[in-house]
């Protein structure tokens, strides 16, 4: 507790940057309108994390690097590998559109969450982290926010790169890659490999829950002509997770023998042309994504979740006038999922379902002046399974003078249900519950950046309010079935909050920040009083400072704040679930990098280094203090 109020001292003054390491004026933000515009011009608050911040945290997973960022809660059951949600601004885990390369990558077939647990670090490039609703640009799932992931592609000549690195928990990392290309060809190869015995989740026994890991990506970039450009991604993803299940005579995670193995594949191709002088942009893209779950009790199956993906999307951006961009899109999606278990009276895992959605979407950017940007976006999704449904968004974002920047903006989103909501079926536990229809959220956003010290320093501040209605509860008790289901909420739900962000780069060698999020979260009971929504912290930040030494030898420091939150427990019947409260923590993480000539270097990475014992779900404990050293080498 002492540790969290003194760095929540420190926060009160600052929070983390929207660049990290580039002039913000520069910075282009792919996915936070349907054409590309600045930072300088968002109305919504934005984070762009850099390779070079990736590389300073040198952490395995990418999720322990978005989640120390502003607004954002993160709840992993266990160590590396355990199930990790990710929650942007009080929403829930599939609020949240994550697209790596602009391919959508959420999992039908986990909730439409993506598998945040099985997404490494090495071979991003940089992520943008837009939020507050994004629906009007891309539907259904983009309800909190959207973030980008974007992978390396290449560049001038050819470069090769490998890693290693070994620590606690008898985990090994194995890694690395080639890039290169020409004036008008470019790609990038790479391949990982984890492995770690794990440690303890459950709060008794003494039983290591072990994770595995391979991914290979690879990206290319073809530019035949000074108006066309070709791009190309796949991904493949391979993991193995053990886990611990519920003691029946206690309710909490007991060492039990299951394991979960994944499979991810995504692919995308786009196609862009600069057209009449760059007065027309016209974008062609084709996505697919395939998933597969499969769950194993004692050694044997013990049910299985499957999804395929395929996305098409036609894009035109047409330039109206000076400073005036009309973007019309056509969106397409077909999914299909399956599930497959053990059938019995109350219900038949086994089926197959199908469910497509065409989106129209106008966007608009005006450019009035050098200080002021207006947007506006609508789009409708007509849902095979649903009603039509229509979002909107508007902003502006308007310079007072050159180091004080207001913005505003207000939105609609929606969120369909998942599969699992309306078709799930898991033995003695869940029945799906058809009858759902999607969520529907309205948000409010202003905020104000202000530079100062010569631009070398830079404080943001964002106020927001979101009200959410339909919310879908998924632990609703069926009397019927004695079974939990899922339904619609009868009242609303609310979110509002402060985000305060801060950055200094005093010199090239210095880097200082920090962000603190206050987010009130909160669901009508069944008498219509106001209470906090589960697994949702008020008080979240971090802070980070990291310094560089001439000779490219580099230290870093990282602590993430985690303020209480609210779960449930589910003691063994007859007895009635209760609200049970998870502390608050303070994860210290220390990293270095010390080359040794022009091709080698040694880094070293110490995470929990106050050895917090802590947990984000409860009964389900995360490790303790961790070390790690490893090797680079970059030809």
């Amino acid at each position: 507790m002492n540790r969290l109020l003194i760095a929540t001292t420190l926060l009160s003054m600052a929070s983390i940057s929207s660049s990290f390491a580039e002039e913000t004026a520069d910075i282009i933000i792919v996915e936070a309108a349907r054409s590309p515009v600045t930072v300088e011009q968002l109305p919504t608050a934005a984070t762009i994390l850099d390779r070079d911040f990736i590389d300073a945290r040198g952490s395995i997973q990418l999720i322990d690097i978005i989640k120390d960022q502003a607004g954002i809660a993160m709840a992993r059951s266990g160590g590396v590998g355990g199930q990790s949600q990710l929650r942007m601004r009080g929403g829930e885990a599939n609020h949240v559109l994550v697209l790596i390369n602009g391919v959508r990558a959420n999992d039908p077939a986990g909730a439409d969450e993506l598998l945040w647990e099985h997404l490494m670090a090495t071979q991003v490039e940089r992520v943008e982290i837009i939020r507050g609703p994004q629906s009007a640009l891309w539907g259904s799932d983009a309800m909190a926010g959207v973030i980008n992931v974007v992978t390396d592609d290449g560049g001038d000549g050819f470069h090769a790169n490998l890693r290693g690195e070994y620590g606690s928990f008898d985990t090994y990392r194995l890694g690395g890659g080639v890039s290169g290309g020409t004036e008008r060809f470019s790609f990038s190869l790479g391949a990982d490999y984890v492995d770690s015995a794990g440690s303890n989740v459950s709060r008794t026994g003494d039983e290591k829950d072990g994770y595995s890991n391979v991914s290979v990506s690879g990206r290319a970039v073809w530019t035949p002509s000074d108006t066309a450009r070709v791009d190309f991604f796949a991904r493949h993803m391979e993991a193995t997770n053990e886990f611990d299940p519920s003691d029946w005579s206690t309710g909490l995670p007991s060492d039990g023998d299951r394991v979960t193995k994944t499979t991810n594949t995504h692919l995308g191709a786009g196609l862009t042309l600069d057209l009449f002088n760059d007065r027309l942009v016209q974008k062609l893209n084709i996505g697919f994504t395939d998933t597969d779950n499969d769950n194993f009790a004692d050694g044997a199956a013990n049910g299985s979740t499957a999804a395929q993906v395929l996305t098409l999307s036609s894009q035109s951006g047409i330039s109206l006038a000076e400073g005036h961009t009309l973007t019309l899109a056509v969106d397409y999606a077909e999914t299909d999922y399956h599930q497959r278990g053990i059938a019995s009276i109350y219900g038949d895992p086994n089926h197959d379902q199908t469910m497509t959605n065409l989106g129209l979407v106008a966007d608009y950017v005006w450019e009035a002046s050098d200080r002021l940007t207006l947007m506006g976006s609508v789009r409708h999704d007509d849902n095979s399974d649903f009603d039509n449904v229509v979002t909107w968004r508007a902003g502006v974002s308007y310079s007072v003078t050159d180091t004080t920047r207001l913005r505003a903006s207000a939105g609609t989103g929606q969120k369909s249900p998942t599969f699992t909501e309306r078709f799930g079926f898991f033995a003695d536990q869940f029945l799906g519950n058809p009858d759902l229809k999607p969520e529907r959220s309205t948000h409010y956003e202003i905020g104000v950046d202000q530079d100062f010290a010569g631009g070398a320093a830079r404080i943001s501040l964002t106020g927001f309010y979101t009200e959410l209605e339909d919310e879908i509860d998924g632990f609703v008790f069926d009397s019927d079935t004695y079974l939990f289901t899922a339904a619609n909420k009868d009242g609303k739900s609310r979110r509002l909050g402060i985000e305060l962000d801060f950055e200094y780069r005093p010199d090239d060698h210095w880097l200082i920040a920090a962000n603190y999020a206050y987010i009130k979260a909160e669901e009508q009971d069944f008498v219509g009083d106001y209470v906090p929504e589960l697994r949702r912290p008020r008080h979240t930040g971090s802070v980070f400072v990291r310094y560089e030494w001439s000779g490219g030898s580099m230290v870093s420091l990282n602590a993430g704040i985690t303020g209480d939150a609210r779960d449930i427990f589910f003691p063994p019947y007859p007895q009635p679930s209760e609200i049970v409260t998870l502390d608050s923590y303070v994860l210290l993480t220390l990293a270095a990098e010390v080359p040794v000539n022009e091709h080698f270097s040694i880094t070293g990475r110490i995470e929990n280094a106050f050895d917090e014992t802590y947990e984000d779900v409860f009964g389900f404990v995360n490790p303790g203090l961790g070390a790690y050293v490893g090797i680079k080498s970059n030809f």
